[in-house]
């Protein structure tokens, strides 16, 4: 059980500093994505064009950077919690 919530411990973590990274940075690279159709912001509602698109993508980096220690803690309770029910399980 304990590689169990290990890995997903590892995925949500990765993906959590994926989007934080990648959103903080969207400004720098985005210039060299193709153009789309439809973008987030578009189907948001919030506005058109590249620079709504890296706002918001920049907001959504820094609200993934600051709970970043929140989702850590989140995920080494839930993994600790778990192996400390199977280790502590007392036979009847």
């Amino acid at each position: 059980m304990s590689f169990a919530t290990g890995t997903v411990a590892f995925t949500v973590l990765a993906a959590w500093w994926a989007t934080a990274v990648g959103g903080v940075t969207y400004w720098i690279w985005q210039r060299w994505l193709p153009d789309q159709d439809r973008t987030l912001v578009e189907v948001l509602g919030l506005g058109a064009g590249r620079r709504d698109e890296s706002l918001l993508q920049l907001g959504i980096g820094v609200v993934a950077l600051a709970a970043l220690p929140l989702v850590a803690r989140g995920c080494a309770v839930v993994h600790a919690a778990t192996a400390d029910v199977l280790l502590n399980l007392r036979s009847r």
